[in-house]
């Protein structure tokens, strides 16, 4: 069910610029000229697709001067020497907003009307937005000195395209327009003539005088009855009538499917639950025991390189202590060595003193003729073996002297 929600008139007999919010069930009321019969024939107009629409019926029986399209858009006033309030060029828009119960979408169905100045007949173009609501910036835009301005028809289009509105242009006849819209409204069908018929009447603020032909030939329109028809129509309920009831068996039956279906659904949701609270707490362990191996992989690291700088550090020290060994032994070895020298000298100054004892005492040997071999000790450094040769001389020369040496003392 589409509900009428919002209408829309610009230059529109007295209504210039106006949006008018429809909500619910509407009364529309007011003194005579306030407008009333302008607004309800901008709907009619709009809803029939400007087919066989009579503007203000009821004042127009009694008034020669008939109001049309170009009227309203012109505003015309019946006043001496001020026919009509607008006499140029006029651009004039009528929409109205729908809400669809059912889609939950709202949609627009509007005419843009221009008439040229001069012209005594209006252009006009009924239109239909999908999924989209009023909004006056497709109606209005502001000049180059700030003033709005109607948009004609070739404007509005432009900026519905650019605003990615989807549009239907109803551009056939008047009848096929009436016939479109009435589609779009959810009128379409055999009682589509009748609608407009009883509109037309509703708008004419006549009253029905006849209520049952009212009824006959508006709500319930009289049709001839074929009795076989009806037989075969009953019969066709009664069958139809135990098809529904096996149906509702089925239903009952799928009910129960459903409701078993629910459940299993329920308890996999609950196992696809438990599974993950399980997998998240595998999840945490695994996870605290990579921690605690990521702490001791983090120790062991710190470990292993502080035993490599305690090695560098050994090694280093090691190093250094071979170097200090080395200088040491090397310093030692010149120590010994200069030592050595010393001792060298020595004993070669104590062999130059024994070789010149030696030769003073192989002077008195050759001088006393004495039969001892002393030559054997020179330049071979053995003391010790010379000055035992020479106590064993010694003794000898004692023994053999000591007669003669007590003799020369005697003398």
């Amino acid at each position: 069910m589409k509900t009428l929600t919002k209408i829309k008139l610009i230059n529109w007999h007295v209504f210039q610029n106006e949006t008018i919010l429809i909500k619910g069930n509407a009364l529309i009321f007011g003194e005579n000229g306030c407008g009333k019969s302008t607004l309800i024939d901008a709907i009619h107009y709009v809803i029939d697709g400007g087919h066989n629409v009579k503007f203000n019926s009821a004042a127009n029986a009694n008034n020669k001067n008939k109001r049309t399209v170009e009227s309203y858009m012109r505003l015309k006033t019946g006043i001496e020497g001020k026919e009509y309030i607008r006499d140029g060029g006029v651009i004039s828009h009528i929409a109205l907003e729908f809400y669809d119960t059912l889609s939950k979408e709202s949609s627009v169905i509007g005419v843009c009307l221009e008439l040229v100045k001069g012209n005594k007949t209006a252009v006009e173009r009924f239109y239909q937005l999908l999924r989209t609501k009023i909004d006056d910036s497709l109606y209005l835009n502001k000049d180059e000195s700030n003033n709005l301005k109607v948009n004609n028809f070739a404007d509005f289009s432009k900026i519905v395209n650019d605003k990615n509105i989807k549009i239907n242009i109803f551009d056939g006849s008047k009848r096929d327009n009436c016939a479109r819209i009435h589609r779009a409204l959810s009128l379409y069908n055999d009682s589509s003539s009748t609608y407009s018929e009883l509109l037309n009447k509703a708008i004419s603020f006549k009253p029905i005088d006849n209520v049952n032909e009212f009824v006959y030939s508006y709500l319930m329109p009289e049709k001839d009855i074929d009795l076989n028809n009806l037989i075969a129509s009953i019969r066709s309920y009664r069958e139809i009538k135990k098809l529904v009831e096996l149906e509702e068996e089925k239903k009952e039956i799928l009910d129960k499917i459903i409701v078993k279906g629910d459940e299993y659904e329920q308890l996999k949701d609950k196992k696809i639950c438990y599974n993950l609270v399980l997998a998240q707490k595998r999840y945490k362990e695994k996870k605290q025991e990579l921690n605690i191996l990521s702490s001791e992989i983090e120790n062991l690291s710190k470990i292993i390189e502080l035993e490599n700088n305690e090695k560098t550090n050994l090694i280093k020290t090691r190093t250094a202590y071979e170097n200090d060994n080395l200088n040491t032994h090397y310093r030692n070895l010149l120590d010994q060595r200069e030592r050595t020298k010393i001792e060298l000298k020595n004993l070669e100054n104590k062999l130059n003193i024994f070789n010149a004892k030696l030769n003073a005492d192989l002077q008195i040997i050759k001088y006393f003729g004495i039969d001892i071999n002393l030559n054997k000790f020179k330049n071979s450094g053995d003391l010790q073996g010379y000055l035992v040769e020479i106590a064993n001389y010694k003794q000898i020369l004692k023994e053999d002297l000591e007669p003669s040496l007590k003799e020369r003392k005697l003398e």
